[in-house]
């Protein structure tokens, strides 16, 4: 799972998407970004991935979108 973490220090979206393989998720936060102690608990799991869009903060509907789009873009290029 791969989760937009835009307040840390964390790779960018096409970074983590080198290797990556269907099934996976994408996982946004609540207007104002996930709190320090919701990222500590998700960056402890095994599975998940945190990931930056990029340098500027986008609404939560946003991200998701250009996420998803990058996402998709990435699995259709490596087939």
């Amino acid at each position: 799972m791969l989760v937009a973490a835009e307040r840390r220090d964390a790779p960018p979206l096409h970074a983590a998407l080198a290797g990556l393989r269907a099934p996976c998720g994408f996982l946004v936060g609540p207007e104002g970004g996930f709190d320090r102690p919701e990222l500590d608990d998700l960056a402890r799991r095994p599975f998940v991935t945190l990931t930056t869009l990029g340098p500027r903060i986008l609404r939560a509907e946003t991200a998701l979108v250009a996420g998803l789009g990058a996402i998709s873009l990435s699995l259709d290029v490596q087939g």
